[in-house]
């Protein structure tokens, strides 16, 4: 990881955002739109030995509902899980993803993954749309949570 995190001193680099489309799948086929923009950080709180992920879609803070977890090719895995505040997350957002997951590539320049609920008319609706993004800055901030999540999960 980087020094910033080893010595607990200053301001993590910024966050990694992805831009992203989603694949709707209908019974006459699908299509790519564009989806909400995912953002993964993390703060550097002293009161804490460890960094905290910080995760957003849309501008929305999920950090809260985002698991994180590393594969057995050592590739992040982001689970993100908002149905339970649904009321909050819906009233501003009707195409809202309330249940996602992504699979980061190594690198972290990419993800594939599933968006499994939306907001609908102001309620959660389950679907299962295909889910994919690229990292639209530097990723260096994705390879620190990767290796820290990669050491952590081996103990």
């Amino acid at each position: 990881m980087t020094a910033v995190v080893k010595a607990g001193l200053g301001a993590p680099p910024p966050p990694t955002i992805y831009e992203t489309s989603e694949l709707a799948v209908t019974p006459g086929g699908g299509f790519w739109s564009v989806g909400l923009t995912l953002s993964l950080g993390y703060s550097w709180n002293p009161k804490h030995t460890m960094p905290q992920p910080v995760v957003h879609l849309a501008d929305t803070d999920v950090s809260p509902f985002a698991a994180l977890s590393v594969d057995k090719f050592g590739c992040l895995e982001i689970q993100i899980d908002s149905t339970s505040a649904s009321p909050i997350m819906c009233s501003s957002n009707d195409s809202f993803y309330l249940a996602c997951s992504a699979t980061l590539s190594a690198d972290g320049e990419s993800f594939m993954g599933s968006v499994t609920s939306v907001c609908a008319g102001g309620e959660p609706l389950s679907v299962h749309n295909y889910w994919r993004g690229e990292a639209t800055n530097s990723t260096a901030v994705v390879k620190d949570i990767i290796t820290y999540w990669t050491a952590l999960n081996r103990h």
